[in-house]
């Protein structure tokens, strides 16, 4: 017997050569997929900064009319004590 399963070396060899390259193309294969999803994590990163941004500015600018709403509504009040 040569030390293979059942045959000889060459029964043996083809599929054994077929595993290894469908492997090394599964690896290259997630090796892609990983840096596609590095790039995607980026984006949403990028997506998230621009949001909170967006938000804050939205934020302070609510903020800043309610406190002239606020100095508005005072005045109103104060003149109508006066009057």
């Amino acid at each position: 017997m040569t030390g293979t399963l059942g045959g000889d070396a060459g029964t043996v060899a083809g599929p054994v050569v077929d595993a290894t390259r469908e492997l090394a193309r599964l690896h290259w294969q997630v090796d892609g997929a990983r840096a596609l999803l590095v790039g995607l994590q980026l984006d949403v990163i990028e997506a998230q900064a621009q949001v909170g941004s967006s938000q804050a500015s939205q934020l302070l600018e609510a903020n800043g009319q309610l406190v002239l709403a606020i100095l508005r509504a005072r005045a109103d009040v104060e003149a109508g004590a006066r009057a």
